[in-house]
């Protein structure tokens, strides 16, 4: 399977059109859709990924335009990430991401020091 990317940022042409025209309008949908059609037809491409947010509620546009298979960007986070937590998942506490270590409190912020709290001997 080959996947053609349409990104804004990688296509002058694309760029400077939804720039000058306004990402919701008629004019910008239709050259997207050109540019999913070159790459279907010049790189081969059996699915499009919109690679911008800008591009977000343009799949089925672009999927009827093209005849191909088309995945929002934008869509395809938001399902990531709910997958992420009915799985459950959370950042790692190994390594990179563990938490820090503890710093000795001095000075005026000492706990012990704190109105209202009691001295804690040897807390540290």
């Amino acid at each position: 399977m080959r996947i053609a990317v349409i990104n804004p940022s990688t296509s002058e042409l694309v760029t400077s059109h939804i720039l000058e025209s306004g990402s919701g309008s008629a004019a910008s949908e239709a050259r997207i859709v050109e540019q999913g059609r070159l790459a279907v037809r010049r790189d081969h491409g059996e699915v499009l990924v919109l690679g911008c947010a800008g591009m977000s509620g343009l799949m089925d546009a672009v999927r009827r335009g093209t005849g191909v298979p088309v995945v929002d960007g934008v869509r395809a986070a938001v399902v990531l990430a709910e997958g992420l937590v009915r799985c459950r998942l959370a950042t790692s506490k190994a390594g990179a991401f563990a938490y820090p270590e503890p710093l000795p409190y001095a000075g005026m912020t000492a706990p012990s020091q704190v109105v209202g709290e009691r001295p804690v001997a040897d807390a540290l």
